[in-house]
C-alpha cells in the first residue's frame, strides 16, 4: 500500500500516462528477474561465498542491467558491446546496494580507492570483502571494453570518485548539502551509462553533451521519486529526505513538478528511440516504486538498498 505522500505523485504520474497495465507489470518483473539470474550465472564463479546475499546480487544485477539498456538505447553500439555495458551497469548497481547496506548497518565501509584497499574495523568483514571484489571485478570488466575515447574514461573515473565521496559525506549526521544530494541522485545513473561512450559511434541518436544533460534530468527525477516513496519511513526513522525541507502544503505542487520532470525525461527518450521493451521496463520500475513500496524497484540505487522488485517473479 502506497503512503499518503506517495499517492500525490502517483496521481500526477497517472495523469501523464505512467500507469502500466497489470499484465505488463508482471511481464517486466519476470523479465528483469530472469535477467538477474542470467547475470548472476555469469559471475557466480567469482563469488562462490556470496551466501545469503545471492538474492540481493541477483536482484540488483537484473535491475541494473535492464535500467542501463534504457539509459544507452540511443547510442550506436555493436550488440556485443551493448550487452557488455548493460552487464557492467548491473555490477555497478549491485555495488551501490552492498555499499548502502553496509552504511545502513554498521556504518563501516572499506577504503575502495586508496593506495591500499582496507577493510574497516568493527564492521561486517565478509560483506566488505565482497564489496572490494565487486569493485575489482567492475574495473576488470571496464578495462575489457573497447575504448576509443580516453577522455570519457577519465570523466568516468572522476565521476566514481565524486559519487564515493558524496555517499560518505551523506552518511554523516546533519544537514546534507544540495551538491551532495545532486551527486547522490545523478552520478549513479551517469556511471552506469558512461561506459557506452567508450566506443559509441557518430551514428548515435544523441550527442554526448545532450546525453549527459538528459542523464542529469533522469537522476533528478529518480531522486524525487525516492523521496516521495520513502517520506513517511524516512520521517519516522530520522533519515534524510528532501521533502522534510518543505511545508506539507507544498507537497502537491512538488508532486506535480516531479511528474513533469518524468514526462520531460520520457519525451526526449521517445524522440530518439523506438524500443518498447526498454521503455516499459523503466516506466514499470518507476510506477512500482511508488505504488508497491514493499516491492521497491531500487531505481535510485545510491539511496535505496536491497528491496524486492521482481525478486518473487
Amino acid at each position: 500500500m502506497a503512503d499518503r505522500v506517495a499517492e500525490l505523485l502517483i496521481t500526477e504520474l497517472d495523469k501523464l500516462g505512467f500507469a502500466p497495465e497489470l499484465l505488463l507489470s508482471k511481464l517486466v518483473g519476470s523479465r528483469v528477474g530472469r535477467r538477474g539470474e542470467d547475470e548472476f550465472g555469469f559471475l557466480s564463479s567469482c563469488f562462490p561465498d556470496v551466501g545469503n546475499l545471492r538474492e540481493m546480487f541477483t536482484h540488483h544485477l537484473g535491475i541494473g542491467a535492464s535500467l542501463t539498456e534504457f539509459l544507452i538505447a540511443g547510442l550506436s553500439l555493436t550488440p556485443e558491446t551493448r550487452a557488455q555495458v548493460a552487464s557492467l551497469g548491473g555490477i555497478a548497481h549491485t555495488i551501490y546496494a552492498v555499499f548502502d547496506s553496509l552504511l545502513d548497518g554498521s556504518g563501516c565501509v572499506p577504503e575502495l580507492f586508496g593506495a591500499h584497499k582496507r577493510i574497516a574495523a568493527g564492521g561486517d568483514t565478509h560483506n566488505q570483502q565482497l564489496l572490494v571484489r565487486l569493485v575489482e571485478l567492475y574495473f576488470e570488466r571496464l578495462n575489457s571494453l573497447p575504448t576509443r575515447a580516453t577522455s570519457v574514461r577519465t570523466l568516468l573515473e572522476r565521476t566514481i570518485q565524486k559519487l564515493y565521496a558524496a555517499e560518505l559525506k551523506s552518511s554523516v549526521p546533519g544537514q546534507i548539502a544540495r551538491s551532495a544530494w545532486w551527486r547522490k541522485n545523478v552520478l549513479p545513473v551517469v556511471v552506469m551509462a558512461l561506459p557506452a561512450w567508450f566506443s559509441a559511434t557518430d551514428q548515435s541518436n544523441i550527442r554526448f553533451t545532450e546525453h549527459l544533460f538528459w542523464l542529469g534530468r533522469l537522476g533528478d527525477f529518480l531522486g524525487w521519486l525516492d523521496d516521495f516513496s520513502d517520506y513517511e519511513k524516512d520521517r519516522a526513522s530520522g533519515q534524510a529526505n528532501r521533502l522534510r525541507s518543505y511545508q506539507q502544503t507544498q507537497f502537491a505542487e512538488l508532486a506535480h513538478q516531479t511528474a513533469i520532470r518524468g514526462q520531460l525525461v520520457l519525451r526526449l527518450w521517445d524522440s530518439r528511440n523506438v524500443n518498447p521493451a526498454a521503455r516499459n521496463t523503466f516506466t514499470v520500475m518507476a510506477w512500482t516504486s511508488l505504488t508497491h513500496p514493499n516491492l521497491k524497484s531500487s531505481l535510485q540505487p545510491s539511496i535505496a538498498a536491497a528491496r524486492g522488485f521482481g525478486a518473487s517473479s
